[in-house]
């Protein structure tokens, strides 16, 4: 296949260096792939213009995000859009839009590329909890300085900022206080769920009616949530439905906890006994008892 954008040979005969040549290779590849990518698209929107008619997108997510907040709506979605196949990677790795690896995806990295459409949907709180199993057994610290006579559950890893929790204790190695250190936000969630340690958590747990318990000592963390798609994407109908009821899923309006502002998971559970009084609290899915997220 022929590029419009270099409608000439590599090959010369003369003795141009490898370093010469990797460049005008590179220089080369890069227009004629943005040129198969937006051919790609075109393509797929001319071909997937029917919303009854069986298609896919493809929503990369980060694993807490997608299983817990996203997974539990994507069931009222696929009811309204059943000839939609979703598929949800969920994984702390960052997908690469621009090479398609996913129409959207949802990350807690801002994307750096100016070719990428970045749309910021909201803002996750995190807050230390402990389950009542640990505070039975430990007790509740109640300050920071108390914080390093516990145990803690650590998580390390892709769009996990790095000293956070060190920063937080005033310990620059807090491999003494560790129970548990993972790379995977639902492990690390049930393991301060199974009472190994007190573990920085999204605050929207909360709000889904976890059992775990604040740990109130100063400490709170917040980082933005991102969504981040090829522009000549929303050219597919499938895929720019999609991306419009994803962002619904993070109004701060509607769901308070993604907002700016910083609300103490306290209110949310206060809000979410008298739901279960008076009728439903914003429409959520809820946690069984195990952690896995249903919908109500």
């Amino acid at each position: 296949m022929f590029c419009a954008a270099y409608p000439f040979s590599l090959f010369r005969s003369d003795s141009a260096s490898t370093t010469s040549a990797y460049f005008v290779l590179r220089d080369f590849i890069s227009p004629c792939a943005q040129q198969m990518e937006r051919a790609s698209h075109t393509l797929r929107a001319q071909l997937d213009q029917d919303l009854t008619t069986r298609g896919m997108v493809r929503c990369a997510i980060t694993e807490g995000l997608g299983t817990l907040w996203v997974l539990p709506h994507v069931a009222q979605f696929s009811r309204t859009h059943p000839a939609t196949l979703i598929d949800l990677r969920c994984s702390m790795e960052l997908a690469d839009v621009l090479r398609m690896e996913a129409d959207v995806a949802v990350q807690l990295e801002k994307p750096d590329r100016l070719d990428v459409k970045a749309v910021r949907l909201g803002r996750m709180h995190i807050y230390p909890f402990a389950s009542r199993r640990y505070i039975e057994t430990y007790g509740v610290p109640k300050n920071r300085d108390e914080i390093k006579h516990h145990r803690l559950v650590h998580q390390q890893g892709p769009q996990v900022q790095e000293g956070i929790v060190q920063r937080a204790v005033g310990m620059p190695n807090i491999d003494a206080l560790v129970a548990l250190r993972t790379n995977a936000s639902i492990a690390h969630y049930r393991a301060v769920e199974l009472g190994m340690g007190i573990g920085g958590l999204a605050t929207y747990l909360v709000a889904l009616g976890t059992d775990l318990i604040p740990v109130d000592v100063g400490i709170r963390h917040q980082v933005d949530i991102w969504m981040a798609y090829h522009p000549d994407v929303r050219s597919v109908p499938r895929v720019a439905t999609f991306i419009d009821w994803l962002r619904t899923l993070f109004d701060p309006k509607r769901y308070p906890w993604f907002g700016d502002q910083f609300i103490h998971p306290r209110e949310f559970a206060a809000a979410n006994h008298h739901s279960q009084l008076t009728g439903r609290f914003f429409d959520l899915p809820v946690l069984d008892p195990v952690g896995k997220a249903q919908a109500g």
